[in-house]
């Protein structure tokens, strides 16, 4: 969602990639924390924020929830049309940005998510005023996020095992987007910012922090690591962040 055009150009690219139930990140990692978090799916009302292919709103209403996705990207939409006229899970999609979803009601959503999508989004501070304005009293937004450390930090070997040199963690700046690097898909971007911005954003918005998980990714390519001091350091270093917070305003 950090911009219409650099999405579109990489969304067949990543709907293959992440499918029905996202890619081995998303299955192993992401998907069990935001459904621990979320808890019983059915009968709510919930925003797939940034929604992309839109995988998690399928799932989400499957299990019985009454499914709303936005997103800034129309190919991605697109594709999670094509996938709703086949399937008819009475999902309905919207382009909107983050920071300005005009099509979704002041206090109609009971909890949203946005699924490794805020580190791409321009306007945190809009984005979680709108999340207060669309979600009903002690409503959640469940969010999850490339970590931090990890934009900032390169992981270097020496003498005593490995450890990771981190510079510029407190500054705001754009940042290659990981997962279309590594696939080698059209260069997009992300946003780095430390956890206070974020964290700082929603309180501001009327939020309290309700819940926090650091993911530390112990595999490479879907494969366990298997070197012993590489392992070991990667089980203490966080590469993904799960995030909830409770409209207290």
């Amino acid at each position: 969602m950090a911009g219409q055009t650099q999405w579109d150009r990489i969304a067949d690219e990543y709907d293959k990639s992440v499918g029905e139930e996202g890619d081995f990140v998303h299955t192993r990692y992401i998907n069990p924390a935001i459904f621990k978090f979320l808890g019983n799916a059915k009968g709510r009302s919930i925003l797939d924020l940034g929604c992309g292919n839109g995988y998690l709103s399928r799932m989400l209403a499957r299990k019985g929830a009454k499914v709303v996705g936005v997103d800034a990207s129309q190919r991605m939409l697109d594709i999670a049309k094509e996938r709703e006229a086949s399937e008819m899970l009475g999902i309905r999609y919207f382009l909107n940005d983050a920071s300005d979803m005009k099509d979704i009601r002041s206090g109609s959503v009971d909890c949203a998510i946005s699924n490794m999508a805020l580190h791409n989004v321009q306007n945190i501070k809009g984005t979680a005023k709108e999340c207060a304005r669309v979600l009903r009293r002690k409503g959640r937004i469940i969010f999850s996020i490339v970590h931090p450390l990890r934009d900032v930090s390169v992981i270097r070997k020496g003498a005593g095992g490995y450890h990771a040199e981190v510079k510029r963690y407190g500054d705001e700046f754009k940042v290659a987007n990981l997962l279309a690097k590594r696939k080698g898909w059209a260069a997009t971007h992300s946003y780095h910012r430390p956890l206070e911005f974020y964290f700082d954003s929603f309180i501001a918005a009327g939020f309290m922090v309700s819940g926090f998980r650091e993911i530390a990714n112990t595999y490479k390519d879907g494969i366990r690591i298997s070197e012993g001091k590489l392992l070991a350091f990667k089980k203490s270093f966080p590469s993904f962040l799960v995030v909830q917070c409770t409209k207290i305003k």
